[in-house]
């Protein structure tokens, strides 16, 4: 599977500043990771820190949301900020909360069904 990238908009849920951008789906993240100077940008707010586990060890980011648009799916996701970064990750809680996943055989982002099972 190569990089999969998709055009998406971040915007702050209390203000609806925004910002439209493209970002990198990164399917091994947990959470979306935006850099610092978009959350600032947005004029998100911290909801407090939280130590992560990277590829170069581990760091402390400050935790937010933020409403994120990808195609015609847009909720409001949890999201960690960077100083390190320069591009936004999106993780695989945010692609869940727009339902959608990638297709590991195409690489493509599509939408994730929803299905209700009876107990009777």
């Amino acid at each position: 599977m190569g990089h999969i990238w998709v055009d998406v908009k971040f915007s702050n849920p209390k203000t609806g500043d925004e910002v439209e951008t493209k970002a990198l789906i990164d399917t091994s993240a947990t959470y979306t990771v935006i850099p610092a100077g978009m959350a600032k940008k947005l004029g998100l707010e911290s909801l407090g820190f939280v130590d992560v586990k990277t590829a170069s060890g581990s760091e402390r980011l400050w935790e937010s949301e933020a409403r994120i648009r990808i195609f015609d799916k847009e909720r409001t996701s949890p999201i960690l900020v960077s100083e390190k970064i320069d591009i936004p990750l999106i993780g695989v809680v945010t692609l869940e909360i727009l339902r959608l996943k990638v297709d590991p055989t195409t690489s493509k982002v599509e939408e994730l069904p929803l299905f209700l099972y009876s107990l009777h």
